[in-house]
């Protein structure tokens, strides 16, 4: 089996010898695996994160993938950093800026 990542349209692709699906790497309420296809649910440790609050806190098992800074013109400082669940595989994101409705965590 070979796992492809298409990049900006931020899908992978699972090619089996049948042919080829994709797979979306972020969803709202579960995650898709790519190797077989199982749904699975958030663990109760995921499920208690509040979303779109700045300072709200993650959980012990999160681990952080990436982290950019962005500095738009005349504007504060955005830094948007990325963590993925080790119990459930959730892909989250966390926002920290001073002004906007898409601060703190999201999916």
């Amino acid at each position: 089996m070979h796992v492809q990542y298409l990049g900006s349209k931020r899908w992978l692709r699972a090619a089996f010898s049948s042919g080829g699906r994709f797979f979306p790497i972020h969803q709202r309420d579960t995650v898709a695996h790519p190797l077989d296809g199982m749904r699975m649910t958030l663990c109760p440790a995921c499920q208690a994160i509040e979303l779109h609050k700045l300072g709200a806190p993650g959980h012990a098992l999160l681990r952080i993938t990436d982290t950019q800074r962005l500095k738009p013109a005349k504007a504060a400082a955005i830094t948007i950093s990325t963590f993925v669940c080790q119990t459930c595989g959730t892909f989250w994101t966390y926002r920290d800026q001073k002004d906007g409705s898409e601060q703190g965590w999201q999916r």
